[in-house]
């Protein structure tokens, strides 16, 4: 098999990385590096600017504004993306709807809804999961009851990721309660500002809302808003989580972000350049000495983690190469690692060091914390400062 990059594929990663560097909006791109939540209007000017590149609907068919790429360049593209710090297009319209009705929607459904996703005219949230029923779907609850041209529609959605922005929902309903359980499962369309729809908001640990519950009494959806066939449900939701899973699984953006831990982990705080860059695989650049050739991209911890461990304790730094100038990282070779020793690599909450010596909070450093996050970091801090002063006066508490 041969994994090697055509010259067109490598053309085409340079062209992506040139337009990634050049129309990415630097406070768009400190905000994915750092993790913050993006806003409402962050992400609607990012897509617009992405569907008139051509890069949002890159998963789509031509025929519906899909670039017709290869798997190898939708991977290209991807990487690209994740080393420019720059966000993907909304995925629940984008990337689960939009194949959901292009594979099983009616003409006037693609013609209604796939133009105005691209547009981010319509933001759409998912109504899949509820109170009763998380991974066991078929156990769903919320009823929908034909009543002349309507379903009416009773029950709860949970974990219903910024409901309270969006203007539509897809959403499973029961609409027999015969038979096996898959097979009284349908999927409707829902436009979230019909009466009948109560939305409850979530605050999750750090602090953020982006979670909600929603209230369905007595709501009334045309019978039109039927995505394929009653009692089809079960097989659309399975089409669409395979491209949830696969699309979302956001494997490139992971790498990104471990490079950037590594080089916080490093202490290089505000010197650090963030961010790293998939290499070019025409210049075969091995990061550094001994660096081998074979491994995936990222960032690569070039010392085991006890020698890393002694450096930091000597106030040296560890040879972390995670984003070099020529843009030729390598990835993280932690196998091996112990538990406890992840300590010593400067990626626990709140690193180990010697007594006395005073850390940068991770609020001033490159990396930002939430508000709950950074309580906890204190904390944690506290109670290991306290450990470090037993241990300087020659004594341990610690492990009974």
């Amino acid at each position: 098999m041969d994994l090697t990059f055509s010259n067109e594929d490598r053309a085409f990663q340079r062209g992506v990385r040139d337009w990634f560097a050049a129309n990415t909006p630097e406070a768009l791109r400190r905000k994915v590096q750092c993790g913050q939540m993006l806003t409402r209007d962050d992400v609607v000017h990012w897509q617009l600017r992405l569907d008139e590149q051509g890069y949002l609907v890159v998963g789509w068919p031509k025929e519906h504004g899909g670039p017709g790429w290869t798997p190898t360049q939708r991977h290209l593209y991807d990487l690209e993306r994740a080393a420019a710090n720059a966000p993907v297009g909304l995925s629940m319209g984008v990337i689960m709807l939009g194949p959901v009705l292009i594979a099983f929607g009616t003409e006037a459904q693609k013609a209604q809804y796939l133009p105005r996703i691209r547009r981010c005219e319509d933001w759409w949230c998912q109504g899949y999961s509820e109170p009763g029923a998380g991974s066991d779907l078929a156990s769903l609850a919320t009823t929908a009851v034909a009543d002349g041209d309507d379903y009416v529609i009773n029950g709860s959605k949970i974990w219903t990721t910024y409901a309270h922005w969006a203007t539509h929902m897809f959403c499973l309903v029961r609409t027999a309660s015969t038979g096996k359980k898959q097979e009284g499962i349908s999927c409707l369309l829902i436009e979230m500002g019909r009466p009948g729809i109560e939305v409850g908001p979530i605050v999750s640990i750090d602090g953020e809302h982006h979670l909600n519950q929603v209230f369905f009494t007595d709501l009334r959806v045309p019978r039109s808003n039927l995505v394929g066939k009653q009692g089809q449900g079960c097989e659309i939701a399975k089409f669409l989580l395979t491209h949830e899973r696969t699309s979302i699984a956001g494997v490139a953006d992971s790498k990104a972000a471990m490079a950037n831990l590594l080089h916080a982990a490093a202490g290089r705080g505000r010197r650090a350049r963030l961010g790293w860059r998939p290499p070019d695989r025409a210049a075969g650049h091995v990061g550094t000495a001994g660096a081998r050739r074979d491994r995936p991209y990222g960032a690569r911890v070039h010392q085991p983690a006890r020698a890393v461990g002694h450096r930091r304790r000597q106030g040296a730094r560890p040879r972390v190469v995670a984003a070099h100038a020529n843009g030729h990282g390598r990835a993280a070779d932690v196998a091996g690692t112990g538990a406890r020793d992840w300590r010593r690599t400067g990626l626990a909450l709140a690193p180990r060091r010697r007594p006395g010596r005073v850390a940068a909070c991770p609020r001033d450093g490159a990396l930002r914390l939430p508000a709950r996050l950074h309580d906890l970091w204190r904390q944690r801090r506290g109670a290991e400062d306290g450990a470090d002063q037993v241990h300087a006066g020659g004594r341990s508490t610690l492990n009974g």
